[in-house]
């Protein structure tokens, strides 16, 4: 069996066929010219883009040795990888629901994962306790009740679980994002110029699913969680 259909029998397994990745409005023509690119290209090439990271976090994150698949004794920074979540609504978003309307998703099948190299996480990559993995054979350490479930504040170390990620080398090329999901009508017809503007086909789409009701009333749970993410956050865009 092919390496590429091994990992596809893999993903399939585990019922993986998305992976999400948002960024703020602004970094929309950055990443419809390059891809998404990890926060080191960005900063090595001089793209402008607009972060909402913690510095504290991304010093951590950058300094923490990551082996990829394929990658022999070889190390790489979570800085030369891409994050990419297993959900959308995660504590990342949480902390930052209330700038929503400016938010989307970049959706990512992800078969890409069969072509490319990975690592992927049991958690938050910023948090000091989370353990990394680089082959398919352990997808089974993914804490899927967590990541899967319709709240995290119920699971011990819920925050941290439920923010695993898989990081991508080198890049996510613009055509693996079939499609872009926003919560407005707004945002979704400036998206909709962009990606028409760049001559590509990506659908965007009003998709509540990737975000949360900040309009009800929040339990103190979730609260809780709030701030609990702030000081183990981080994402390039």
């Amino acid at each position: 069996m092919s390496l590429w259909r091994w990992r596809k029998q893999k993903l399939d397994e585990f019922e993986i066929k998305t992976l999400y990745y948002f960024s703020k409005k602004n970094n929309i023509d950055t990443i419809l010219s390059n891809g998404i690119l990890p926060k080191n290209k960005v900063e090595e090439k001089n793209i402008p883009y607009e972060s909402f990271a913690d510095e504290g976090v991304q010093a951590r994150r950058h300094s923490r040795p990551v082996y990829i698949s394929g990658s022999g004794k070889d190390t790489y920074s979570v800085h030369d990888l891409v994050p990419v979540y297993l959900t959308p609504r995660t504590p990342t978003l949480f902390a930052r629901r209330e700038i929503q309307d400016d938010i989307f998703f970049c959706l990512i099948g992800s078969y890409i994962l069969c072509g490319q190299e990975f690592a992927f996480t049991d958690g938050n990559a910023g948090s000091r306790s989370t353990q990394f993995y680089h082959s398919m054979n352990n997808l089974d350490q993914i804490p899927w009740d967590v990541v899967r479930a319709s709240s995290w504040a119920e699971h011990t170390d819920g925050t941290r679980k439920r923010n695993a990620e898989f990081l991508i080398h080198p890049k996510i090329p613009v055509d693996r994002i079939w499609r872009i999901a926003v919560n407005n009508n707004a945002l979704k017809e400036f998206l909709i110029e962009k990606v028409n503007t760049f001559g590509l086909d990506i659908k965007v789409t009003i998709d509540k699913y990737c975000f949360f009701d900040y309009s009800r009333r929040v339990n103190r749970d979730n609260t809780e969680n709030n701030r609990k993410v702030d000081d183990e956050d981080d994402l390039p865009f």
